[in-house]
């Protein structure tokens, strides 16, 4: 799909390829890079001169801007003014420049690449087993683990949502930039809905085989619950960040050695730091060629400036993973947001449809004719759930 371009009045102008004259004149990038030369073959004052005469609304994205062109991610800071902007810009670019030189000498590929045919087995499993030891938590998956799973024949109708499968639809990607939003009221069924729909994803797919070289297939699924209730890290991005990369590292065995590398040396997990964390997400996305899907619910449940931080990063991921051919999805739950939302995305509000409203009318019923609200111990609870089931779809109006 290429990028096109359209006058304020919303006439179309033309896209990439019929105007990359217009654009190479206007922005003064070299017509080899409309046509798809690698940027890394320009030196940084080169590519830092294409944003020389850029104007933007906020001083800082001068040099936000750029971040896409050097593959760099750092947190934005608006009010940080555009000479601080540029400063740590350009620092990113050094650092990242360090590494560069590095891969050089390997012959132009990461020193990494370069030497993962040399090392053994049990090397590589030593690395996998110590990578996980340092991500992996108390409680990572308890609150996923609690929710209940649906109904026989619920949730179904959110399969033939035009929303759904507009967010499955790989043309459109570039339109929603791979995310579909679900928002909902307090107890309206956003987690049992968001369960269903990963477990339906998993279901399509063959379970990964444990592959020392890596040949894998099919897209990687994860998923986070957020949990206000729980510890620290079960209602934070720095937990959300480590139970996903350990699910990538579950999928993909081999991508141990190489995410060691990037990390420093911990004594305790709870060392882990966001730039160190993101930075490990993003090399273990655009490692994974068949595609990364994941699922995040209860965004109410964590900090809001923890939330609009990832929802940054998750962009940045997006950008980065498109221009690599990697499809990066992400379905994101929670209550309805008031301050928060997504210039670009998918989202589908749960009191909308007409499908979820007919199932929570006819579980109410169900839960009131089954005594849900009585003291413990009125119906067992493996009865409760069997009688349920073989319920679903009457409507009762009144108790047993």
């Amino acid at each position: 799909m290429l990028l096109e371009f359209y006058s304020k009045e919303q006439n179309f102008l033309g896209n990439k390829s019929t105007l990359q004259d217009e654009i190479a004149e206007r922005t003064t990038i070299p017509l080899t890079v409309l046509e798809g030369t690698r940027l890394s073959s320009f030196s940084v004052e080169e590519r830092l001169g294409w944003a020389e005469n850029r104007q933007t609304k906020r001083v800082e994205d001068e040099a936000y801007s750029l971040l896409g062109i050097f593959s760099l991610y750092m947190p934005l800071i608006y009010g940080e003014g555009r000479k601080s902007a540029m400063k740590r810009l350009k620092k990113s670019i050094e650092e990242s420049g360090e590494e560069a030189e590095r891969d050089k000498q390997c012959g132009g590929r990461s020193c990494f690449d370069a030497n993962i045919n040399d090392i053994t087995r049990d090397e590589h499993e030593e690395a996998i087993q110590t990578l996980r030891a340092l991500l992996r938590f108390k409680q990572i998956d308890t609150r996923q683990l609690s929710i209940e799973d649906a109904y026989s024949k619920t949730c179904t109708w959110i399969l033939e949502k035009p929303e759904y499968l507009d967010w499955l639809d790989e043309a459109k990607l570039e339109e929603h930039h791979g995310i579909l939003w679900i928002k909902g009221h307090p107890g309206s069924g956003k987690s049992t809905i968001m369960k269903y729909i990963l477990n339906h994803t998993v279901s399509k797919f063959k379970p990964p085989e444990t592959n020392y070289d890596m040949a894998t297939k099919g897209p990687v699924i994860s998923a986070f619950f957020f949990n206000a209730r729980g510890d620290t890290l079960e209602k934070s991005t720095l937990g959300m960040y480590r139970s996903l990369v350990v699910q990538f590292l579950d999928s993909r065995p081999s991508l141990g050695p190489k995410l060691l590398t990037l990390i420093d040396a911990h004594d305790e997990p709870c060392e882990w730091n966001l730039a160190e964390l993101q930075k490990t997400f993003e090399v273990a996305v655009l490692s994974i060629r068949d595609g990364v899907t994941c699922f995040v619910d209860a965004l109410d449940e964590c900090k809001e400036k923890e939330v609009r931080n990832m929802l940054r990063y998750f962009d940045h991921i997006r950008y980065l993973a498109m221009s690599q051919g990697v499809k990066f999805r992400v379905c994101l739950a929670s209550r309805h947001y008031p301050h928060i939302s997504i210039r670009t995305g998918i989202e589908l509000v749960l009191e909308n449809q007409e499908g979820h409203v007919q199932e929570s009318t006819n579980t109410s019923s169900l839960n009131y004719a089954l005594g849900m609200e009585t003291s413990p111990g009125t119906f067992g609870a493996g009865f409760k759930k069997r009688l349920q089931a073989s319920l679903y779809g009457l409507y009762l109006s009144s108790g047993f």
